[in-house]
This record gives C-alpha cells, structure tokens and sequence, in this order.
C-alpha cells in the first residue's frame, strides 16, 4: 500500500513508519519537524516537509502523489501545556486536522488512521477502561482530539470516510 504518514518523523510516527517500510509498503512521511527528528526518518521512506495546516501543501502533495490512506500522527500532546495555552492545541490537533481531511475528501483519500489519546476519557470511574466508557475530557489536549473524533464520526456518515481511533496512553512507558 501506498500510505501518507503525517507527523512521521515522530516517536510513534517514525516507529509505525519503519514498521510499514520494513514490510513492503511505500512510505511518505509528512512533517514539519517542528517536534520530529529527521533521525527518525527510515530508509526507504519519501520525506516532505510540510504541515498538515497548508492546505496548498497539502493539495499539491496529494496532486504528485497517490495514496491508498492516510496515518495521521502528526499534534501536540502535552496535555499540561494544554492547559495553559488550549488556543494552540484546538488550532494545532484539531483545526489542522480539519485541513487533512478536507484535502483527503478533495482527493479522494478513503482511509485514515487517527492517533487519538486515552485523554479522551478524562478520569475513568473504571479499570481497566472500555472503548465504550464515557468520554469526558478533563484537558484542551483531550478535547482536541476528541473533537477530531466527533468530526470524523460525521465524515464517515456523510462522506464514506473510513477510519480508526486510536486511544492509547503513553506509548512509551
């Protein structure tokens, strides 16, 4: 498959990417290495420096290339900082995603991949926490991307779009 990775130059990006070349699949990593590393960029993987909120980026990226989905890494996720600066977190995770998405529908992109957060639950009344556990946010990280989620569940009903969520705590330890 042919698979666009925004924000692949991160831990989680940069790891899935290596996974997905090391398997055969034709990789572009897409990242402003505003908080990637190039370090983190496999070999056999195409680079573009972009960001997910240059919709012109975006078009022309998708115009050059094809792409059977989208894996979507690419946000902020202190959810401290947060709290003290939400305007950058709902503009940065959920605003820019918005801008992929409408790139994706213009393009005829189908599949996405979203690197949500276990933040989404907020604080859980049960453990272990189910997928179906209410989600009450207790962050501007959280609600960032919760409303990414709430977005795509309308994309999906409307426009075919299919995707998945993935709500995982912190992937590294």
């Amino acid at each position: 498959m042919r698979i666009l990775i925004t924000g692949g130059a991160g831990y989680i990006g940069g790891t899935v990417a290596d996974l997905l070349v090391k398997n055969g699949h034709s990789v572009t990593v897409y990242d402003n290495l505003s908080h990637g590393h190039s370090s983190l960029l496999p070999q056999g993987a195409s680079f573009v420096h972009g960001d997910v909120a240059d919709r012109n980026a975006l078009d022309r990226l998708f115009a050059s290339q094809s792409f059977d989905g989208v894996m979507h890494f690419a946000a902020l996720i202190e959810a401290g900082e947060s709290m003290r600066k939400p305007e950058i977190y709902f503009r940065n995770n959920t605003a820019a995603t918005l801008t992929l998405l409408e790139a994706m529908l213009a393009f005829d992109i189908q599949r996405l991949v979203f690197s949500s957060t276990a933040a989404v639950y907020g604080e859980p009344g049960t453990s272990p926490i189910d997928e179906d556990s209410p989600l009450r946010p207790t962050n501007a990280y959280g609600e960032s991307k919760l409303l990414v989620e709430h977005m795509l569940t309308w994309l999906n009903r409307i426009h075919g779009l299919r995707y998945a969520s993935l709500r995982y705590f912190n992937v590294a330890g």
